[in-house]
C-alpha cells in the first residue's frame, strides 16, 4: 500500500520506526535531510568534470543514465 502523501509516509516511516532507536523528531529530521558534496582533488577538477561536462553534450539528457553506462 502506498500512502497518499508526503505526511502519510512519514507517519508510516515513524510508525515503523517507534521500537526506540530513532524518535519522531529524528524520523522528521532525516526526511528534510539533503546529501550535498564537493571533490576538490585534482583528478575530479581536471579528469572527471572535463568527462562527465563533454558527455552530457554527446548523449540527450532524456536518455537513462543506465543506456549510456551499458554504450562501453
Amino acid at each position: 500500500m502506498i500512502p497518499s502523501s508526503s505526511s502519510t509516509l512519514v507517519e508510516s516511516f515513524c510508525a515503523k520506526w517507534q521500537m526506540g532507536y530513532i524518535g519522531h523528531h529524528g524520523v522528521a529530521t532525516l526526511h528534510k535531510y539533503k546529501y550535498s558534496g564537493v571533490d576538490h582533488s585534482l583528478v575530479a577538477k581536471y579528469i572527471l568534470q572535463p568527462f562527465w561536462s563533454r558527455s552530457v553534450t554527446l548523449f540527450p539528457l532524456w536518455m537513462p543514465y543506465v543506456l549510456f553506462a551499458n554504450s562501453n
